[in-house]
C-alpha cells in the first residue's frame, strides 16, 4: 500500500464527520462477517484460526 496514497485519504478524513467513517468501516467488517458466517463451520473454523490461531480459535470455541 502506499504511503502517500494513505496520507492523502487520512487527510481526507479529517474534513469529514469521524462518524461517518467509523459506520463505513463498521458496516464493511459487518458484510465480511455476515459472508464469513454465511459459508458455514468450516469457513468460520478457518477464519478464527486465521485471525487467532490454533490455539486461540480452540480456546474460543470451547469457551462458547
Amino acid at each position: 500500500m502506499d504511503a502517500i496514497k494513505v496520507m492523502e485519504l487520512a487527510a481526507e478524513v479529517m474534513e469529514c464527520e469521524r462518524q461517518a467513517l467509523d459506520d463505513l468501516v463498521h458496516d464493511l467488517k459487518s458484510k465480511e462477517a455476515s459472508t464469513i458466517n454465511n459459508c458455514g463451520v468450516e469457513v468460520q473454523v478457518k477464519y478464527l484460526i486465521k485471525r487467532l490461531g490454533l490455539d486461540g480459535a480452540r480456546q474460543a470455541i470451547r469457551e462458547l
